[in-house]
């Protein structure tokens, strides 16, 4: 049972407070620097003692704990434990959650291999049904395409035979076509005499042509049948820049125009890289010495004309396929020459200045000697009857051109 509350106890009388002491003047307020402010310290305000009720002992005297529980029921209720193991019921929880989504994920997947399937079959039924309509077209079309098309006739003998005979001929002119190809790449070594020929066959089944002719050449051994052009031609080139070979270095004067017809005639004959590049070296060099040729023959004459154009032969010796020391050496031919042409003007200036002066001397009259009664007088020109003449500083010279 609850025991009766005790009445609160009576306020206890306030004391009287004392009469205030006088107050003393206020200090004059000091202005308080931010940074004196911001550095102080301010502490925790403490009352002085603590409040305490005041005790009512009637009421402690008669105070009894209240009962735990009023009846059974609720003391059952409030002695109940509940022990959940979370971990488990988490895990189960789980389990469920992703049994459900796999779940959804299949049948999701079966809509969509229903739907695909479905859509599979809707399109090739679409085109088997398409397929099928222009397979009707055409065979209809073709139907009535062979209605109009006249019945095939059938050929008398003589359209027969002419046919047959357009046939063979064509076959003919077939193989002679292949004949005369054959016959076109076969090259032949024939010796003449002291010489040797090449011969090439015509484009034809059978004859040939005279394709090079080496008078003073040995037939090499031993002679094949037959000879391709790769293997043929390399023989003639070689005779040929022999030849000229030995037009500029067995004579005493090198006859440069023959060696370069010489090298003319083996241009035909190169056939691969190897000799076009060594024919084109030769006729740079041939052709490079016929303009040193001229050039030097030019200035020969020692004449400023012949400098000039001892010159002009130099430059178009410098427009050859030069390599570097044949650059270098037509290069130093023509600074040669443009001094000697510095020089042969300015001594061509100077001589036409010496002539101008041997003439003016030429012309000059003779002064005559100055004698005793004419001293002091300026000197003063006879004639040829004695008369006298102008002084030879008035005398107005001559100019010559």
């Amino acid at each position: 049972e609850v025991a009766k509350a005790a009445p609160p106890p009576e306020p206890e009388a306030e004391p009287v407070p004392e009469p205030a002491a006088p107050a003393k003047p206020a200090a004059p307020e000091r202005n308080i620097p931010t940074g004196e402010l911001l550095k102080k310290r301010f502490e925790q305000w403490k009352p002085a003692s603590s409040y305490k009720p005041p005790l009512d002992e009637a009421y402690q005297q008669g105070f009894a704990a209240p009962s735990f529980a009023a009846d059974d029921r609720t003391r059952e209720v409030l002695k109940r434990k509940f022990d959940f193991d979370f971990e488990e019921l988490g895990r189960k929880a789980a389990e469920e959650r992703s049994a459900a989504e796999k779940k959804a994920a299949e049948e999701k997947a079966a809509q969509e291999k229903a739907s695909a399937e479905k859509k599979a079959a809707e399109e090739k039924a679409a085109a088997e049904k398409k397929a099928a309509e222009e397979r009707a077209a055409a065979e209809k079309k073709a139907a009535a395409e062979k209605k109009l098309e006249p019945e095939p006739k059938e050929l008398d003998p003589m359209e027969r035979t002419v046919r047959y005979l357009g046939a063979g001929l064509a076959l003919v002119f077939a193989l002679i076509i292949v004949a005369s190809y054959a016959n076109s790449t076969k090259y032949y070594l024939v010796s003449a005499g002291e010489g040797t020929q090449i011969w090439k066959g015509r484009f034809s089944p059978l004859g040939q042509k005279l394709v090079a002719d080496m008078p003073d050449m040995e037939t090499p051994e031993p002679v094949a049948d037959e000879y391709s052009k790769k293997e043929v031609m390399p023989i003639a080139f070689d005779y040929y820049a022999g030849k000229a070979e030995e037009t500029m270095t067995g004579m005493e004067y090198p006859d440069m125009e023959k060696a370069r017809t010489y090298l003319q005639k083996a241009k035909p004959f190169a056939v691969t890289d190897d000799l076009k590049i060594s024919l084109d070296s030769r006729l740079t060099q041939v052709n490079l010495m016929i303009y040193l040729v001229k050039a030097d023959v030019a200035a020969s004459r020692g004449t400023l004309s012949g400098l000039e154009d001892a010159r002009d032969q130099l430059q178009e010796a410098a427009l050859l396929n030069l390599n570097s020391e044949q650059s270098r050496y037509v290069e130093q031919k023509i600074s040669m020459v443009n001094n000697l042409i510095e020089t042969a003007a300015d001594e061509k200036s100077q001589a036409i200045e010496t002539e101008d002066v041997e003439i003016i001397e030429s012309i000059r009259p003779q002064v005559p000697e100055t004698t005793a009664e004419h001293a002091g007088e300026a000197p003063v020109e006879t004639g040829t009857h004695g008369e006298e003449t102008t002084p030879v500083d008035e005398v107005e010279l001559p100019h010559h051109d």
